[in-house]
């Protein structure tokens, strides 16, 4: 189940890496025009860092606030940071290669992680974004949890912790319903509204702190027989009242045949509430499916597949890169640029057949010769720990000691350079 060469708070969790790698999947095959729900992919990941930063957390049980802010920021930047600015490099350089038009308006909000907000703002005005970036708008929403979150875990007591957890989690679908009247985007149109609330990070929080309620009932969950089932059929009873009811409204407003089940969980996420409280849905199975995996549920051990496991491992790199590989693919293929909806079930197979494994070979040649030998790099000061400090009884021997120290290493280097004192050694009595 584990890496046993980590600590026990470090060491991965077979089946959490190949959610990830399902998620990921999930993300390309939606882009490749293969699976219209493929989008709640990212809620997965979401729901899934979520659970690692606070598992991570708990098990470091801090004493120093500050040092462990500071630690954990240093984490999360090496990490992310780095292979994100070497993705923008890429696509920058390879727009320019493409002669395709190139605006730099977009740019500083992909470098300050705010491009979802920027996204909202000028979601009609696509030609202010650097070609291949539009996915990013989801690394800027977990960036922006990153900045928020350790403060609410470290500045809380754990029973405080929980109790809050559980009270921000089911504000999830008012916030959604403020933010939305708040904004003003229903006035605009549809579409706008309906990206308005996808894309806004505070809109999605209660995701993430979804999987920080699990990192924190962890071991509770663990020590109950058949929790990770029943939290199962819940979700599943949950998500069907869900489909069922907006299947009944789209009825009621004129829909047939496939049109009844259109705007539900695909397409336009927008009218009738079900943006309000969707994405609580989809946050209820991917909670479902992580204490599944953690508990050990029978039919979800698949996920601890080796190959998944490691497809996992290099997830974000492919979700970084895998937008990359499909421009390129639409360009050079016979498939053309603007092709998109009009391909066939056919050659969207085929153009999903040569995304992912291409995506998966960039993102472990990434992984192995750029992101890890870089957090290996990061991680060394902290390895190393602090330096020992020598105890003295009071301030002022110390600071005695520490000039003797001084004088002792000046009069040793002008003897050697004078030639006085050869062979002979200067050193403090113990």
């Amino acid at each position: 189940m584990t890496n046993g060469n980590s600590p026990a708070h470090l060491q991965r969790i077979d089946g959490i890496d190949g959610l990830r790698a399902l998620a990921m999947i999930m993300v390309i095959a939606q882009h490749c025009g293969l699976m219209p729900f493929g989008w709640t992919g990212v809620w997965l990941f979401f729901v899934i860092s979520g659970y690692v930063i606070t598992r991570n957390f708990i098990f470091e049980a801090p004493t120093d606030l500050w040092g462990s802010l500071g630690q954990f920021f240093r984490r999360r930047f090496f990490r992310i940071v780095p292979v994100y600015l070497l993705y923008l490099l890429i696509v920058i350089a390879l727009s320019y290669a493409l002669a395709a038009e190139l605006s730099f308006q977009s740019l500083p909000y992909l470098l300050s992680f705010t491009f979802n907000w920027y996204m909202i703002a000028n979601i009609s005005d696509s030609m202010t974004y650097i070609p291949m970036t539009q996915h990013l708008w989801t690394i800027s929403v977990e960036e922006q949890f990153y900045l928020v979150f350790p403060f609410l875990f470290l500045l809380s007591s754990r029973r405080n912790f929980l109790w809050l957890l559980i009270l921000l989690i089911a504000a999830g679908p008012l916030v959604r319903l403020i933010y939305e009247h708040a904004s003003g985007l229903t006035e605009v149109d549809p579409l706008h509204a309906a990206f308005g609330v996808y894309a806004a990070s505070i809109c999605h929080f209660d995701a993430f702190l979804i999987g920080a309620l699990i990192a924190r009932l962890e071991p509770e969950l663990k020590s109950r027989d058949g929790i990770g089932p029943l939290l199962l059929k819940a979700a599943i009873a949950c998500a069907a009242i869900y489909v069922v009811a907006y299947i009944f409204i789209n009825r009621q407003n004129g829909a047939t045949g496939l049109d009844q089940f259109r705007n539900i969980i695909s397409g336009i996420y927008y009218g009738q509430g079900r943006e309000i409280i969707g994405y609580s849905v989809i946050n209820l199975v991917a909670a479902a499916m992580i204490v599944n995996v953690l508990v050990g549920t029978r039919y979800f051990q698949w996920l601890g597949n080796s190959t998944l496991t490691g497809i996992g491992r290099i997830s974000y790199g492919g979700y970084l890169f895998h937008v990359l590989v499909l421009h390129l693919a639409y360009h050079f293929s016979f498939l053309g640029p603007e092709a998109g909806e009009a391909l066939s079930i056919p050659q969207r197979l085929v153009l999903f057949a040569v995304v992912l494994p291409v995506t998966i070979g960039i993102a472990y040649v990434s992984f192995k010769w750029f992101e890890s030998p870089i957090s290996r790099w990061s991680r060394k000061p902290a390895e190393r720990g602090p330096r020992p400090v020598r105890p003295v009884a009071t301030e002022t021997a110390r600071s005695v000691l520490a000039l003797a120290d001084v004088a002792r290493t000046a009069i040793a280097s002008w003897s050697v350079r004078s030639g006085f004192g050869k062979g002979d050694r200067l050193s403090r009595p113990d």
